[in-house]
């Protein structure tokens, strides 16, 4: 375990196992123990986000469409609305190079600012859904948008 572990031994039982490395030196960055005093297990995890210097893995056990278009939106100029109209969850494993990292740091760039060489980049977005039968259409849609104008520092009554 880490020194900065949430939880750095394991309970009575068993317990989650969560690690983090950092993707350009696959360094191990922290890792901790999730659980009570009973047997205890991380479940039910929908997406999970990685880095390798190839691309943007996702590995998405059981999500719906909804949620992977939401998830995928972070790496696209435009975000993605799920317009499929199919209900469920559905189990997706995707890499791709991303479009943008947002207002995000790519995690696969060194401290030099140069990113690691690889011998393949992954495909677009666009291409990497095509394997599962999806595609992604430049289109005009309504949208829900939050635009926050104003923030107070210190909180107020209601």
């Amino acid at each position: 375990m880490t020194s900065s572990a949430i939880q750095p031994q394991l309970s009575d039982g068993t317990d989650g196992f969560v690690a983090r490395y950092a993707p350009s030196t696959n360094k191990l960055l922290y890792a901790s123990y999730f659980g009570g005093t009973a047997n205890d297990s991380i479940t039910n995890v929908h997406i999970l986000i990685g880095f390798p210097p190839s691309g943007i893995a996702i590995h998405a056990p059981a999500a719906s469409l909804a949620v992977l278009a939401e998830v995928m939106s972070r790496f696209t100029e435009r975000p993605i609305v799920d317009m499929t109209g199919l209900e469920g969850q559905c189990q997706f494993e995707l890499t791709f190079e991303p479009e943008t990292m947002g207002d995000k740091l790519d995690p696969r760039t060194g401290p030099d600012g140069t990113k690691p060489t690889v011998d393949r980049l992954a495909p677009s977005l666009f291409d990497a859904v095509q394997q599962y039968g999806l595609k992604l259409e430049a289109r005009k849609a309504p949208i829900e948008m939050l635009t926050v104008t104003h923030v107070e520092k210190t909180p107020t009554e209601n």
